[in-house]
């Protein structure tokens, strides 16, 4: 491996990420459409959801709601448990570390995790959590551009 991108990473939640994930770990047994409404409500950001039509919205939840994965609850598990502060400044690969400064699901005062792993280079996106449904194109060209830059 030459190089490492991460995208919206975190070391470890703060109180505030902590409640909204405990709220995603609740409804995961209850209605799929309250839980689909909620994960749209802090994977994107308040721009992008205000840009989008109420067709559009309906649209996206009950995609949400339909791909719900099996394995939800495990991975919400690990998001409560996981604190990667021992392993991050451990990383020896070049990292680009991608921020969404328009996260609504993890909190701003996480810090960045480029500030554990030596080396690294951080950039920031203006999007939510889902930086693939938001910035699709700037984020692959910022991974792309970072991958071939490590490899030259």
């Amino acid at each position: 491996m030459r190089g490492l991108v991460l995208s919206t990473p975190f070391r470890k939640i703060d109180a505030a990420t902590r409640a909204k994930i405990d709220r995603w770990k609740s409804l995961l047994d209850g209605s799929r459409e309250v839980l689909s409404r909620f994960i749209l409500s802090v994977m994107c950001s308040k721009e992008y959801l205000a840009r989008l039509t109420p067709a559009q919205a309906e649209g996206f939840a009950e995609l949400i709601g339909a791909s719900v994965p099996t394995g939800s609850p495990a991975h919400v598990d690990l998001i409560l448990k996981i604190d990667l502060s021992d392993v991050l400044p451990r990383v020896t690969q070049p990292t680009l570390v991608i921020g969404a400064s328009g996260d609504q699901l993890l909190s701003h005062d996480l810090g960045k995790v480029s500030d554990l792993i030596p080396g690294s280079k951080y950039t920031d996106i203006a999007c939510g959590h889902a930086i693939a449904l938001e910035s699709a194109m700037p984020w692959a060209r910022l991974i792309t551009d970072y991958l071939t830059s490590v490899q030259s």
